[in-house]
């Protein structure tokens, strides 16, 4: 936010995108043990696993002008 107030008078947005849990190869890692991977799927509201596009959509999103007058935000793409 601190850094959003003091370039936002030269016109640059300054924003966040906080994923969770997604299907990245680290994230396959932890599938050795199905059952606490299950219990972390579970823990989504979506109640699966992200994929890497979708935190990809947010951050596209934010770069285009219908993102114009969004700074200092943090954006939870969690499910």
């Amino acid at each position: 936010m601190a850094l959003a107030k003091e370039v936002a008078r030269y016109g640059i947005n300054v924003n966040a995108v906080a994923p969770g849990l997604i299907g990245t190869n680290a994230l396959h890692t932890l599938r050795g043990d199905i059952f606490e991977f299950q219990k972390l799927e579970q823990r989504t509201g979506l109640g699966r696993v992200g994929k890497p596009e979708e935190i990809a959509a947010m951050v596209v999103f934010l770069t285009t002008e219908d993102a114009n007058f969004i700074t200092g935000q943090v954006f939870p793409v969690c499910g």
